[in-house]
């Protein structure tokens, strides 16, 4: 250079670092990556994967490359063709949950075991509630009768042992309250006879009166 000045370093780079920002600002910028939004098999798959190994949707929605939860629940609400799967990934859920128990349990401390137990017992509840065939606590009910022996049954009477049974509880109770029916008395009269008095009846009468007794209907005497 004869008429100019030679550059300077400085200017050297001054001019460098424009050249480098010109290129920059002239190269298209990549747009961010949102969460997925659209249905496939191979995302549902991922997710119903991550659901067996003990993770559960909120959980799981919190990763940016899965789809939100209000998404995920709309899908499995709209695609009935998914839900044996999800149920299938919730059952392999409760196998994780329960074998997590044991790992917690086995890897306790003294020092930790009030907290290890809180572990513990949140996932037999989770497990339990998942898979209540499994791991649900069962419930037996046993039915005994009097003093713990085998349970009464009452069969049904025949006409004829209802009758005598009336005829038995009239007669008891007409002797405690001093009562002498005319010999062509009904059923009916009878017991009208007996409660007239106001006096207190035996339980069977009282209960075959009242109607707790199915067995002895008494058709004429209300």
């Amino acid at each position: 250079m004869t008429d100019r000045q030679k550059p300077t370093g400085k200017a050297r780079k001054r001019a460098a670092a424009m050249n480098a920002d010109a290129t920059v600002a002239a190269t298209p910028r990549a747009k961010p990556m949102g969460r997925p939004s659209g249905f496939t098999p191979e995302l549902w798959d991922e997710i119903c994967a991550r659901i067996a190994e003990g993770k559960s949707f909120r959980t799981i929605c919190r990763d940016d490359a899965m789809p939100g939860l209000r998404t995920v629940i709309t899908w499995l609400r709209e695609k009935p063709e998914i839900q044996r799967q999800y149920v299938c990934a919730r059952d392999a859920q409760a196998d994780a949950y329960f074998e997590e128990s044991f790992e917690i349990a086995d890897k306790a401390t003294p020092e930790m075991a009030q907290i290890a137990r809180l572990r513990v017992d949140l996932r037999k509840w989770a497990a339990a509630r998942l898979a209540p065939k499994r791991y649900g606590e069962r419930i037996t009910q046993e039915h005994v009768g009097a003093e713990g022996g085998p349970v009464a049954i009452a069969r049904p009477l025949c006409p004829d042992e209802v009758a005598e049974q009336i005829q038995k509880m009239l007669a008891e109770n007409e002797r405690e309250l001093g009562l002498v029916p005319a010999p062509d008395a009904s059923d009916g009269e009878r017991l009208r006879q007996i409660l007239a008095t106001e006096q207190p009846v035996t339980p069977a009468l009282f209960s075959a009166v009242r109607g707790s007794d199915k067995r002895f209907p008494w058709k004429d005497s209300q």
